[in-house]
Order: structure tokens, then sequence, then C-alpha cells
């Protein structure tokens, strides 16, 4: 999903296509970062500080920042991305059953829903709705190479 925001936000703002893309994938799966950090001994998996609305704000802010400081190397939207990208992912395990307290600070409570991991419909979901991602967006990326074809660059 992360991957999919940054391909539409870089679609739409017409920089770094690719690389917003690049971006979406890699904040979109940043959050899972607390798996290894609880196999060391670390806090839970899905906690406040990796899955809720201030971890999504405060990774935003920290690429706006950098946007600020680097504005040659750090494209002007990708705060946008970053914020889009971990969100959809909080968003998408607040649907599971062991779910997340996707609104802390504003609320303690865990938002969930009835999504299983053993669940045959769910994964066969999850599985095809990549595919899926991809084929919507090869049309947008065919006219981008072709319009950079014309035009001279991307």
């Amino acid at each position: 999903m992360g991957a999919t925001a940054g391909f539409i936000i870089g679609y739409h703002t017409g920089t770094g296509l690719l690389l917003f893309t690049a971006v979406g994938a890699f904040f979109g799966i940043l959050p899972d970062w607390d798996i290894i950090l609880q196999d060391l001994g670390g806090p839970r998996h899905r906690n406040v500080w990796s899955h809720s609305l201030l971890s999504s704000a405060i990774l935003s802010i920290m690429m706006f920042a950098l946007w600020h400081m680097y504005p040659l190397y750090v494209p002007r939207d990708s705060w946008l991305v970053v914020f889009t990208a971990t969100f959809l992912h909080t968003a998408a395990d607040s649907l599971t059953y062991s779910g997340t307290r996707m609104f802390f600070p504003f609320s303690g409570r865990t938002i969930r829903g009835e999504v299983r991991y053993d669940s045959i419909a769910a994964n066969t979901l999850l599985i095809l709705s990549c595919p899926a991602a991809i084929i919507v967006m090869i049309p947008a990326l065919f006219h981008k190479i072709l319009e950079a074809l014309c035009i001279g660059g991307f």
C-alpha cells in the first residue's frame, strides 16, 4: 500500500515518480520495525510508537525537516508520502483481530477488526491486491515514459 500511495502522489505532483514509489514502499513497511525490537526484548509489536497517528506525524515532520535542510536532495512532497504510507499501514493493521491504538495520544482505545492472519479469504485478498495495484499503475507509468520520450526527460 505504501508503494501505491507513493506512486499516486508522485504521479499527481509530477516529482519523482519512481523515487516516491520506493519511499512509499520503504515507509509502508517501516512500522513493523518493532517486530525486530520485540525479538531483542524491546516493546511489543504494534505499539503506539510504531502504529499510531503520532508515529506517522513524527516521521512526516522529520521528512519535512529534511526537505528544509536539504532541498536539493529531498523532494518537496516526501513528507506526504511518508505520512500516507505509514498511516495506511497502521489503518490496515487496525482491521486485524489484534488491532492498533491508531489514534494515540488522542485516544487509548484499541481499534480492531475481524481479519485474522489464518483467514484464507483475507490472505487471498492480500495476495491478489498486489498484482491488482501493479495493473492499475502500469498505464500511468507508460504514460509518464511516453511523455518523457516526447518531451525529452523525466
